[in-house]
């Protein structure tokens, strides 16, 4: 079964370099275009059923994507597929966050196992992991066959398929995992395995 992951689109506060969490800004004009030739790229790629976040920038681009294609195909809303949740810091500039709280943010971004956000109530790695390679699973469970597309969040999509390839916590966030807005992941799920096809595509948006 094959399964396709796209990371929602720039915004405004991607732009300003904020942490968004489950907080949302509005995506940039730009994104609308690029979510366009993202659904260019996979028209004819039959898939079974959408899953996206229910933040609205996750939403927006999976219907971006979807309104390409030329048949119908189920979406579905998944809270658990959420971005990490930064509490208190949300909507804040991460160098603005980095001088508060310089340990947290450098593990936040380097080493995810030691990340603890208790200081500004926001949500550990474990959590997400747990929540987010949930819907994913479940999504498999619930199509006998695939292909399948997920619509997330950087933070969220890169634990989540790091972890399912198992990569372990302490590695997740090396330069190599790091995922585009509108980039696509492929990875295949076979004998109760999951393999990786393609990493941040974004070859489409050129």
């Amino acid at each position: 079964m094959k399964l396709y992951f796209v990371r929602h689109g720039k915004t405004e506060w991607n732009l300003d370099d904020r942490l968004q969490g489950v907080k949302d800004s509005p995506l940039l004009p730009q994104s609308y275009e690029d979510m366009k030739k993202c659904g260019q790229a996979l028209k004819e790629i039959p898939f079974k059923a959408v899953y996206t976040s229910p933040i609205k920038r996750a939403k927006e681009t999976a219907e971006g994507i979807v309104s390409q294609f030329d048949y119908d195909v189920p979406m579905y809303e998944r809270p658990g597929f959420v971005e990490l949740s930064f509490g208190d810091l949300e909507g804040e500039k991460f160098l603005t966050a980095k001088e508060t709280f310089p340990n947290e943010m450098f593990y936040l971004r380097n080493h995810p196992d030691k990340y603890d956000p208790s200081a500004f109530n926001g949500e550990n790695y474990d959590s997400m992991i747990k929540r987010s390679t949930t819907v994913v699973k479940e999504a498999i469970e619930d199509n006998e066959t695939g292909p399948l597309l997920f619509v997330g969040h950087g933070a969220m999509l890169i634990a989540c398929m790091r972890t399912l390839l198992g990569v372990p916590i302490e590695r997740i966030r090396e330069v190599e995992g790091m995922l585009d807005n509108n980039s696509v992941t492929v990875l295949s799920f076979n004998d109760g395995e999951f393999t990786l096809d393609d990493w941040n595509n974004t070859d489409f948006l050129s």
